[in-house]
């Protein structure tokens, strides 16, 4: 089975003041639950993060992990990162989540605990 993912990215600077948008929404994601993920992969810089950090700098910040249970019974596995804006100069910050989408009752593959999933090489930045 293929599980449903969703792509979010923070909003560039001067996209007229909005949180973020969605980039990639898998099949069966509905708008509904969209609104229910959005704050939920959201992500905000720790304090003192230069405004254009180094790379060392950047691979140092820390990412988010989650693991939610949605109101339709379904469940989001969910990792949020910084990443360089690489639009405009490409020396901000933004951020990207990157999460999968458990319908009820089906679980990881290979029945996998949820934290198993934290430093996969699956998740795309």
């Amino acid at each position: 089975m293929s599980l449903a993912q969703v792509h979010y990215t923070s909003a560039a600077p001067g996209d007229g003041g909005t949180a973020g948008r969605f980039t990639a929404v898998g099949p069966g994601v509905s708008g509904a639950l969209l609104a229910e993920i959005e704050p939920l992969v959201r992500y905000e810089l720790p304090g003192g993060v230069p405004e254009r950090p180094s790379d060392g700098e950047l691979r140092s910040l820390p990412q988010a992990f989650g693991y939610f249970a949605l109101s339709d019974g379904s469940r989001l596995v969910a990792r949020s990162a910084p990443v360089r804006d690489t639009g405009g100069t490409g020396a901000g910050v933004r951020f990207h989540a990157h999460a999968v989408h458990l319908p009820p009752g089906v679980p990881l593959p290979g029945d996998r605990l949820p934290v198993e999933a934290w430093r996969s090489p699956h998740w795309v930045a």
